[in-house]
């Protein structure tokens, strides 16, 4: 059977005073799912130009996340605490300016 591989931008994960940040996905594919703590300020020009890890933010503990990942909930509740977690980072970092939005 023959298949078509069409491009499709990538999801939104989260939006912080207009700025739009964006999930990068596994082997530049959306059925491999996205990367875990990697996110994007930009979906135009070369990949990886505008990614960042989540861990190299200011504010970021192993220990914080690895509390979250041990909270007695189910994985979907720890997953969303998890969002939340980053999010709030990712918001500190923007207002910042230690992520630079692209131009």
């Amino acid at each position: 059977m023959p298949y078509a591989t069409v491009e499709v931008n990538p999801e939104v994960f989260m939006e912080h005073k207009g700025v739009k940040v964006y999930h990068v996905y596994t082997n530049n594919s959306w059925d491999d799912g996205p990367e875990e703590r990697l996110y994007t300020l930009s979906i135009d020009g070369e990949p990886g130009y505008n990614d960042f890890f989540i861990n190299d933010l200011p504010g970021w503990s192993e220990e914080e996340e690895d509390r979250i990942a041990h909270t007695k909930t189910s994985s979907r509740a720890v997953s969303h605490l998890l969002d939340e977690y980053y999010k709030k980072l990712i918001a500190a970092a923007l207002d910042s300016g230690e992520l630079k939005v692209p131009a």
